[in-house]
């Protein structure tokens, strides 16, 4: 199948570019979470547009490619959320792109389509944190694009070896780990096990020899190793290697404790979610599409026919909505049961292993040298969370895909070879994803609420958006812009909005990040060397670090704070303290 021959019809591309406008249109700046994470990423990246240096003016335990992406784009086209907006549907939309190219290689036009459908509705677009317009965190989508792109140039290498795409490959490596080190870790096993192993046995003996292979492996990492040390080398003439490295990249030493809470609180036993699966997408989705392709034969027919077609269609229906009961279409809701998807890196290690055993389909490329990748990747890419899904979001972005492919799979199995398989597949598809498409839908009905000020406007929940909003106004009263206001522990999006800069190098203070007495110290010496008139301390708590508020996790931080600080203004999330001898 040539290049052509994957370009969707006009017909998939209009269905698909409606799908994707409706989408923006119906949830446009109501992405994300107002109150966690995004808003410590998007001060990250502010900072370093108004000329912070990373590392050494900011700390982060992530690379640098994300946060001076950002950074420079905002300081580029402005300070305002339009800019963070546009930027993750741009990201979106190329990542669309690659998906399609790597899903046709193995699922028909409608069910690629159906696919990339079920991706922006359940996973991209899906209401709080783990989206890619308004993400938790920047580096998430940026590494998934990244990954994306280089498994996609690793699919066109399989089909038509070239130098030339080893050398994209290990450029597309280091821009992975540069955005997220478990992705870039990721992408490089699937790198290396594909050019020893899955590469076409094309060219002359030697080069298919374990020198030439070896060689051929060579121009990959090649690149992607010169490349990641001249950003190291860049870095480390503003930054001493040992602040990025002890204080920043490795700074998760001092999260040991939380971290552990936090696994245990995240997974649930894996078996039974693999079997619900298997049994949903094996069986009662092909039967439920079984149903619908009778249905639809017999609506044809004549009035009788169009009777019992309509009973059918109307059972198939009932089958799959039933079926979907006890799947988990808001991810945004249930972080510590992430059951829609938890079970997928499990089935790709399995479709892995059946794709490298057909020896004789591998060396002909296509369909089952493109699946040996897409499962390789995805379980590599999972074993840092216990060989399952953890913010499927970022790290499942073929789950949608693997469910199109296993009820195709089930349905041929059965038998069905009369006509009409693909509408009868996309009904009961299209049902699946609807449901999860409703509920997403109903949640960002309920984000009436608008965040309204000169650097944009974000659409959230009244609970969350009014006691913001009444701290921004404060705040925005009472300093004047670039005054240096603490928001604690990482609420950062009111800094953003009213723009007064947070004054410490740690945008967030959660659970076990301050690690020592020195640790606190330098936090405390900051803020008060930044002359901070006000600062804002949240009551969010951390149940899944099985962490309290920041005076319970902090105390002598908090303490330390009252005693210079007095409150001023109380509402249902925050707390504003003014130093006492402002008041004076």
């Amino acid at each position: 199948m040539g290049f052509r021959d994957r370009m969707p019809s006009a017909a998939i591309l209009i269905a698909l570019a409606a799908l994707f406008v409706a989408t923006t249109a119906s949830t446009w700046a109501a992405w994300g979470h107002v109150r966690i994470d995004f808003g410590g990423a998007l001060h990250r990246a502010e900072r370093i547009a108004d000329g912070a240096v990373l590392y050494r003016d900011v700390q982060v335990h992530y690379p640098p490619l994300a946060p001076y992406a950002m950074g420079g784009l905002l300081a580029l086209f402005g300070k305002h959320l339009n800019v963070v907006y546009a930027t993750g549907l741009i990201l979106l939309l190329l990542q669309s792109c690659l998906l399609w190219t790597i899903a046709r290689r193995f699922l028909r036009e409608t069910d690629a389509a159906l696919g990339l459908g079920a991706f922006w509705l359940l996973l991209a677009f899906q209401p709080g944190l783990f989206n890619w317009i308004v993400p938790n965190v920047f580096a998430g989508p940026f590494a998934s694009f990244f990954a994306t792109a280089t498994l996609a140039l690793l699919v066109a290498d399989a089909e038509a070896p070239r130098r030339r795409h080893l050398v994209g490959v290990g450029l597309l490596i280091a821009a992975t780990g540069l955005s997220k080190f478990e992705y870039g870790l990721a992408i490089a096993v699937t790198t290396t096990v594909y050019v020893l192993f899955l590469r076409g046995t094309h060219g002359t003996r030697a080069r298919n020899s374990v020198g030439g292979r070896l060689a051929a492996l060579a121009w990959a990492a090649t690149p992607a190793l010169l490349l990641s040390a001249i950003v190291t080398g860049i870095l480390a003439r503003t930054v001493p290697l040992e602040v990025i490295l002890q204080d920043n990249l490795y700074r998760e030493r001092s999260l040991s404790s939380a971290l552990g809470s936090y696994g245990k609180a995240l997974f649930v036993p894996l078996l039974p979610e693999v079997v619900k699966a298997l049994l949903t997408y094996l069986l009662v989705f092909p039967f439920a599409a079984w149903l619908a392709q009778t249905a639809l034969g017999r609506l044809e027919g004549r009035a009788v026919d169009k009777l019992w077609g309509a009973i059918l269609l109307l059972l198939a229906a009932a089958v799959v909505l039933l079926a979907t009961r006890h799947l988990s279409p808001d991810e945004s809701r249930n972080v510590y049961r992430q059951l829609q998807f938890s079970w997928t890196p499990v089935v790709w290690f399995a479709i892995g292993w059946i794709a490298v055993l057909r020896r004789k389909p591998l060396e002909d490329g296509g369909r089952w040298r493109t699946l040996a990748l897409v499962s390789l990747f995805s379980v590599v890419i999972a074993l840092r969370w216990g060989f399952r899904v953890a913010w499927p979001a970022y790290y499942a972005v073929f789950a949608p895909f693997l469910v199109v492919f296993l009820v195709r799979t089930g349905f041929e199995i059965g038998g069905r070879k009369t006509g009409g398989s693909d509408a009868a597949i996309a009904v009961v598809l299209c049902l699946w994803m609807g449901t999860g498409a409703l509920v997403h839908l109903e949640d960002y009905a309920k984000r009436s609420f608008e965040l309204d000020y000169p650097r944009g406007f974000i659409r959230t929940l009244p609970s969350d958006g009014l006691p913001m909003k009444r701290v921004i106004d404060h705040l925005r009263r009472e300093v004047p812009p670039g005054t240096p206001v603490a928001v604690l522990p990482e609420e950062q999006l009111i800094n953003f909005l009213a723009e007064t800069p947070h004054p410490t190098r740690d945008t967030g203070i959660g659970p076990g990040w301050l690690a020592t007495p020195d640790d606190e110290a330098r936090f405390l010496a900051e803020i008060d060397n930044a002359g901070t008139p006000l600062i804002v301390v949240s009551k969010r708590s951390y149940p899944e670090f099985r962490a309290g508020r920041l005076d319970a996790y902090e105390p002598d931080v908090v303490g330390a704070l009252l005693q210079r600080y007095t409150p001023v203004l109380e509402t249902r999330f925050y707390r504003v303290l003014e130093r006492r001898d402002r008041l004076e």
